[in-house]
Order: C-alpha cells, then sequence, then structure tokens
C-alpha cells in the first residue's frame, strides 16, 4: 500500500530539487528541440538525396513525427538512477534506507516516477512547439494515442529496472562510470534513439525482438505511429510486460546479494 503522505513528500522534494537546478532544466527544455531540429533536417537531406517518397517503410512525415514521439517517450523514461545508486553506496548514505522504515527499491521507484512526471512537464511543451512548425500536416486517424500511453508506461517500468540492475553494480566496482556509459550507448543505439530500427538488416530484426530494448521506446513510438494492428499490439505489449517481469526478479536478486555485502561503509 503506497504511503500518500511519503508519496507526496518525495515529490515535493523532487520538485524542489528541480527548481534549484533550474538552470539545468532551462539548459534541456533548449537542447531537446535542437537535438529535434537537427534530426528533421538530417532526414528532410536524406529523402531529397534518395528521391524517394518512402524509405524503409517511412515517409518524411512519419520520420519527423517518429523522431518526435522518440523524444517525448525518452523525455518521460530516461533516468540517472544508476549515478544515485553509486553515489549513495560509495559515500555509504545508503544505511538510512536500511536503519529507517522505507524500502529502498520503493522509493527509488517513487523518485523515479515524480522525476519522470516532471520531466514531461518541461520538457514536452518545448518540443510540441518545435513540432507544430517542423512536422508537416498529421493525419491523426491512423495514430494509436491511448495503446501508447499504456506502452510508455509499460516502458518506464521496464526502464526503470533496467538501470536500477545497472546501478546495483556499483556493490562490486569501485567505479561505474564506464558501465554506465555502456548502458546509455546501448540505450541510444538498440532502442530505435539515434535510428529506427527497421533500418537494420533484417535477420538483425530478427535478433531485436528478443531482447527487451526495442520495448523501451521503438515499440511505443511504432504503435503511437499505428504501424501494429491490434493483435500485434497485445503481443508487444505482453513482451513488455515479461521483460519488465524479468528484470524485476533480476533486480530483485541482485539487491539481495548487494544488501548482503554493503556494510554501510562504501564500497
Amino acid at each position: 500500500m503506497v504511503n500518500i503522505k511519503r508519496f507526496l513528500g518525495i515529490g515535493k522534494f523532487e520538485f524542489n530539487r528541480h527548481h534549484a537546478y533550474r538552470f539545468d532544466s532551462l539548459i534541456w527544455m533548449i537542447l531537446i528541440p535542437m537535438f529535434f531540429l537537427v534530426e528533421v533536417f538530417l532526414w528532410k537531406s536524406l529523402f531529397s538525396a534518395s528521391g524517394q517518397e518512402v524509405v524503409n517503410g517511412f515517409t518524411f512525415q512519419s520520420m519527423t513525427l517518429y523522431y518526435f514521439m522518440a523524444h517525448v517517450t525518452m523525455a518521460v523514461t530516461s533516468s540517472n538512477l544508476d549515478r544515485m545508486i553509486s553515489y549513495l553506496v560509495k559515500t555509504g548514505k545508503l544505511i538510512k534506507f536500511i536503519i529507517k522504515p522505507i524500502n529502498f527499491f520503493h522509493f527509488s521507484f517513487i523518485r523515479n516516477t515524480w522525476r519522470s512526471l516532471i520531466r514531461a512537464v518541461l520538457y514536452i511543451p518545448p518540443l510540441i512547439i518545435a513540432g507544430y512548425f517542423l512536422i508537416p500536416s498529421i493525419d491523426f486517424s491512423y495514430l494509436q494515442p491511448h495503446y501508447y500511453l499504456i506502452s510508455l508506461i509499460l516502458a518506464g517500468i521496464l526502464k526503470f529496472n533496467y538501470i536500477f540492475m545497472f546501478g546495483l553494480f556499483s556493490f562490486w566496482l569501485k567505479a561505474n562510470d564506464g558501465i554506465r556509459i555502456l548502458r546509455q550507448g546501448i540505450a541510444g543505439f538498440f532502442t530505435g534513439m539515434l535510428i529506427p530500427l527497421s533500418f537494420f538488416p533484417q535477420p538483425m530484426q530478427e535478433i531485436f525482438k528478443f531482447l527487451p530494448f526495442q520495448y523501451m521506446l521503438y515499440v511505443p513510438v511504432q504503435i503511437f505511429l499505428g504501424n501494429f494492428n491490434p493483435n500485434q499490439i497485445h503481443q508487444m505489449l505482453g513482451f513488455q510486460v515479461i521483460w519488465t517481469i524479468i528484470f524485476m526478479f533480476i533486480t530483485f536478486a541482485l539487491w539481495k546479494k548487494a544488501f548482503a555485502k554493503f556494510k554501510g561503509v562504501g564500497v
């Protein structure tokens, strides 16, 4: 049962934190639309150079909408939770979650949820303004926003467990900067953020179906774009649930071992 007072208290803490670092938030409010602008002009040049209206199943319109929704999805699901865990472990401050009646996993999930909400409020409106000017006319009839919302929530929970798992490696590593960079590289490349996964060779696309990464971004965006039929959507949502459960089991197992290792004085 969620303690409402604790939930709101963590939310207030996160709001105050973002307010204290409002300049950082302002920078990202500018950078995200700029990234989108660069991607739009890049793909506009590539479509013009190819002389084709459809490239790997994408028109220029659907490509711009793909990157727009990819940034929306990233704004909601991105997290630096692994860095926070590393800091708490190495400073020994994780001890407060052991001596106080609060579950660290639950605290991290609630804190991550508030951060997602705050990022959505801060970063999506500037992106919408940029999209208004950059995205060609949209046919809303084929979009699936309701299924996208469900898939987005599942992607957020899946990615939270994935990043939490990477954060737990801090209990065994003296420095986890390298593994965090690896995690970020995987997230950028294999989730479809840098380039849609349909541009990869077909054998690789088949492999991606059995890996968790596309379910963190590519699948939710493709669902929104209406590129899956109802049966495929249900199948994709099912895979998201399965991968979330798998990572939860892995995370809980690692946390049990990490908790046994932790001595409260850093690693």
